[in-house]
């Protein structure tokens, strides 16, 4: 029988999601014991995903890089709710091999810490088993300063990236993260403003092989919906969110982008207009990449930078990679 909490809503008592972690790391087990107690799940730890056959499925699943290359796990995943969600430690989508492998299995979450931040693993978590999937408020700390602004044009996207960078400045990024926040501010407001509503009118769905060469005198679709950026600090992380209300983003556009670009060694192809280059230099530049996805409806990108590191520990490419579904809808 599936555990249940002692509170009453609704003259019912509430489920407790079960959360399963095929994990060997006893360092690691302490973590997500302690951030999946407070996400309010049951948690069940097992030593190989043999051992996990006949338990309660799981509604999420941890797995760290040696239970992810199990011989039985494509029977669990097939036996799994459809709205399971798997969770990858210990993974980089700096290898090539291992993105093929997202692009082909429900791999949508991935941390290449083999002892993740308890608080991302708890945001993931709780995201996961509640739905509630959007806000760049979720990952910075509490009483963090944000500021909110609404971008139309290439006009408003210059004065978006000035308040970004002067933000970002008076936070105390330096010079090498300082140019990465710029840079990746510029490529998702682009997206936002002129490659999402294009994709959405030529019904390209994940932004395909769009992106283009915009100046200061060209506008976007006259019925082109507005973005929103949001960005703040909270001492250990910059953070940035930007909106689009078109839902076009897909999770096979993101991986498929980053491995060309990365064939094409980061140079565009010769007829192609993006190449796919924007999400590379993003996931290139980011600590964490974080896109939530309302299918149709809404996309919000979130990255965060690490604001403690230097120019030299700066990584070249992201930590962590999460692709969120809204409406229990699967990343296609």
């Amino acid at each position: 029988m599936a555990p249940y909490n002692c509170s009453v809503q609704s003259g019912a008592l509430k489920k407790v999601p079960h959360t399963l972690c095929v994990v060997s790391s006893p360092a690691l087990r302490r973590r997500l014991k302690r951030s999946l107690h407070a996400s309010g799940a049951t948690v069940e730890f097992c030593d190989s995903v043999t051992q996990a056959s006949g338990r309660e499925v799981p509604k999420l699943l941890f797995l760290d890089q040696q239970s992810r290359q199990d011989a039985e796990l494509p029977h669990l995943l097939q036996v799994m709710d459809k709205q399971g969600k798997v969770v990858i430690i210990g993974e980089s989508i700096a290898d090539n091999a291992f993105v093929q492998l997202m692009r082909q299995q429900p791999f949508d979450h991935v941390m290449d810490a083999e002892e993740p931040d308890e608080s991302e693993i708890l945001v993931t978590s709780v995201k996961l088993l509640t739905g509630d999937i959007f806000g760049l408020d979720k990952y910075l700390g509490w009483g963090a300063d944000m500021t909110t602004s609404v971008v139309r044009d290439y006009e408003g996207k210059r004065d978006a990236l000035e308040q970004v960078a002067a933000f970002a400045k008076e936070s105390g990024a330096r010079r090498k993260i300082l140019g990465r926040i710029e840079n990746v501010a510029d490529e998702l407001l682009m997206n936002a403003i002129y490659d999402a509503p294009a994709a959405a009118k030529a019904g390209l769905s994940g932004q395909d092989n769009l992106h283009f060469e915009v100046g200061p005198n060209q506008a976007p679709d006259p019925g082109a919906k507005p973005a929103t950026l949001t960005f703040g600090c909270d001492g250990r992380y910059f953070g940035m969110s930007v909106v689009d209300h078109y839902g076009e983003l897909r999770k096979k556009s993101i991986l498929d982008n980053l491995l060309r670009a990365r064939e094409s060694g980061g140079r565009p192809r010769a007829g192609a207009s993006g190449a796919g280059l924007g999400i590379f230099f993003v996931l290139a530049s980011a600590s964490r990449y974080i896109a939530n996805i309302h299918q149709g409806v809404k996309t919000e990108v979130i990255c965060l930078f690490d604001m403690r590191l230097t120019g030299r520990e700066a990584q070249s490419c992201t930590g962590s990679l999460h692709i969120f579904t809204a409406d229990g809808t699967k990343p296609s």
